[in-house]
């Protein structure tokens, strides 16, 4: 059974998680991002595996960060989410660009949703990203994609989902859902695996004022191919109906 969440988030520390991916630049564009913060990480882990790039290790050994060494089977933010030792858990895409005061933005929400959310128990928040597209493109293609991601994931979970590059959960509620998380191995989409394991009674607190800039990603087909496979390993064991109804019902009760 979890423990309650903090009342006062700002209170707590935030562990962040980056996996490190395979541009060194962008990496470390990142990094330095992320120690410009106005309320800085309680501590930053940079996630990495045996075919990660030397000049991206180099990075990692540069800024000092913790490194974590996960395996082909297992999805690197779970392997972070593993090894981190704070309340607060926060997923960074490396390919991010956070701007100087998001993780104290990210505190004030955190108490914002558990002051205003009743009847279920915030779980996770998630915010937008906006692409660094210049212009009315970025805008209009930042908001297609989340608009996508949202109407139909979020359909099917019937309720709000995670975005991959820009969201965090408590790490109480991780520990309680992890070992069903990992029974799917890597090849699923994140995001949309962990916005699965969310269960009645429980939920994810949209932060539209949490939106994060990145360079958009280049694997469209990829990742349209991951989220479909990952509806379909997640709807065997769950069906729409019944996930909704279930939500429902623990509403009523609380």
């Amino acid at each position: 059974m979890m423990s309650p969440e903090p009342q006062n988030a700002a209170a707590t520390g935030i562990s962040v998680i980056v996996p490190a991916g395979s541009d060194a630049e962008l990496l470390r564009r990142c990094l330095d991002a992320l120690d410009r913060q106005t309320v800085p990480a309680a501590e930053i882990l940079a996630v990495t595996d045996p075919e990660t790039p030397t000049d991206v290790s180099g990075v990692v050994c540069d800024h000092g960060v913790s490194p974590v060494l996960t395996g082909p089977d297992v999805l690197p933010a779970s392997a972070g989410f593993d090894a981190a030792s704070n309340p607060v858990l926060l997923r960074v895409n490396p390919r991010s660009n956070p701007a100087p005061d998001h993780l104290e933005r990210l505190l004030e929400v955190w108490d914002l949703a558990n002051s205003r959310t009743r009847g279920f128990s915030v779980v996770g928040v998630s915010g937008p990203t906006r692409f660094e597209i210049p212009g009315r493109r970025g805008d209009l293609l930042s908001g297609t994609y989340r608009r996508a991601h949202g109407s139909s994931v979020g359909r099917i979970l019937g309720h709000q989902p995670f975005y991959g590059s820009n969201y965090s959960i408590r790490r109480d509620w991780w520990c309680s859902v992890r070992r069903s998380i990992r029974a799917a191995g890597a090849r699923v989409a994140e995001d949309v695996h962990l916005s699965f394991a969310v269960r009645p009674g429980e939920t994810i607190w949209y932060a539209p004022e949490l939106c994060i800039a990145a360079q958009p990603e280049l694997r469209i087909p990829d990742k349209v191919r991951e989220g479909i496979r990952t509806l379909a390993v997640n709807l065997l064991s769950e069906s729409t109906t019944t996930r909704r109804t279930e939500r429902m019902a623990a509403g009523e009760d609380r």
